[in-house]
């Protein structure tokens, strides 16, 4: 599986604290059978999470190393998860936060705003940027209308894995944005929870049992191995 959510890159948000707590975390996603990892930052001046290109990179390359230290076999990315703000759209065309592995693909938490989120992905494709929509299940606003105008608009959908064991009102909505075909990437958001990646896992076969193991491998696997550099599959063959 490939997991492009995750706070798990150490010292620069919520996630996790320190450089062991991030192996930690990676030996947990190597057993639940994740073989790359987009580590994911926020992105959030409100929340005060604004560490520098310079520094994601070099925490990133100090926890490439020590994987290579320990024998650890797993492919890192490094990308951020931006809140939506009134300047977003600015600040990606002036190249502020990271996109997803250097691509033209950037993930974005709209969970405080709804009122003009089609017009930041439209304007955002204007300029050569695709926007990944971080697990939508989690609005206290959202609707299936409103999901399917978001693709129509260029939008990709990326459900928390955990949301289909959680929250009663959260798992409902994920359940169906599965049962619809309306998700596009599944991934863990994981911060410091260890069972985050069994989370993934179970996920993983609730959608393969469900509605199918194709539909599984696409939204699991084959969707987010595209952050490597290609496009992403819309036509789902469920």
């Amino acid at each position: 599986m490939f997991d492009m959510h995750t706070h798990i890159l150490f010292g620069v948000d919520d996630g996790c604290r320190s450089l062991s707590e991030s192996i930690e975390m990676i030996k947990k996603a190597i057993v639940s059978g994740v073989t790359d990892l987009v580590l994911t930052p926020h992105f959030s001046a409100k929340r005060r999470y604004v560490v520098s290109k310079e520094e994601l990179k070099e925490k990133f390359n100090i926890l490439q190393e020590e994987l290579i230290n320990q024998n650890l076999s797993i492919n890192l990315y490094l990308g951020n998860e931006i809140d939506e703000h009134s300047s977003v759209i600015d600040e990606i065309r002036n190249n502020v936060p990271l996109t997803l592995n250097n691509t033209k693909y950037v993930l974005i938490d709209f969970g405080m705003h709804k009122s003009y989120i089609d017009d930041v992905i439209y304007e955002l494709k204007v300029s050569g940027v695709k926007t990944i929509v971080a697990h939508p299940e989690r609005y206290n606003y959202i609707d299936y209308d409103m999901i399917k105008s978001w693709k129509k608009t260029g939008a990709l959908i990326q459900l928390n894995a955990g949301s289909l064991f959680g929250n009663k009102d959260v798992k409902k909505i994920a359940k169906q944005l599965i049962k619809r075909g309306l998700v596009d990437i599944v991934a863990s958001d994981a911060h410091r929870n260890p069972d985050s990646f069994e989370y993934l896992r179970k996920a993983y076969e609730y959608v393969s049992a469900k509605v199918s193991k194709t539909y599984a491998d696409i939204i699991f696997t084959f969707n987010p191995e595209q952050l490597k550099g290609q496009e992403f599959n819309q036509s789902f063959i469920k």
